[in-house]
């Protein structure tokens, strides 16, 4: 039977990655809503009328979307890279508790565990990191 140590290890570092698949999924979900959003506020010249510039014309068109997209792409990005040091700190804290003489005996395969957990880790981490091509 698994001890309870390695249990809480175990279910912590689930949290923690599971918490990372989040943050991936809401930085791609950001992403393309600033590009959409960005692509839809563009202005060309070519298609302005007379009274485009009038302030009754702009509508509903939010000029400032992108930046407020941006600034929550940049807190979910922020958010999965503490995560992934947690994670990486927890699987530093498992392999130093099972060395302790006093420790109870870890199974073979919680290493396993917390190889997938920092290294797919570190994928989605890259994932949410993005670089604007232009």
């Amino acid at each position: 039977m698994l001890e309870l140590p390695w249990l809480l290890a175990i279910a912590c570092g689930g949290f923690l990655f599971i918490f990372l698949i989040v943050c991936y999924i809401m930085c791609a979900y950001f992403t393309r809503r600033e590009i959409s959003t960005t692509l839809s506020t563009e202005i060309e010249p070519n298609t302005l009328e007379p009274d485009a510039l009038e302030p009754t014309s702009v509508g509903d068109d939010n000029l400032f979307a992108p930046v407020e997209i941006r600034g929550k792409f940049e807190f979910w990005n922020r958010l999965a890279t503490k995560i992934y040091i947690a994670i990486a700190l927890l699987s530093g804290l498992v392999y130093i508790t099972s060395k302790l003489p006093g420790a109870p005996p870890s199974p073979f395969w919680i290493f396993l565990i917390f190889h997938v957990y920092t290294f797919g880790g570190a994928f989605l981490l890259y994932k949410t990191w993005r670089t604007e091509e232009e």
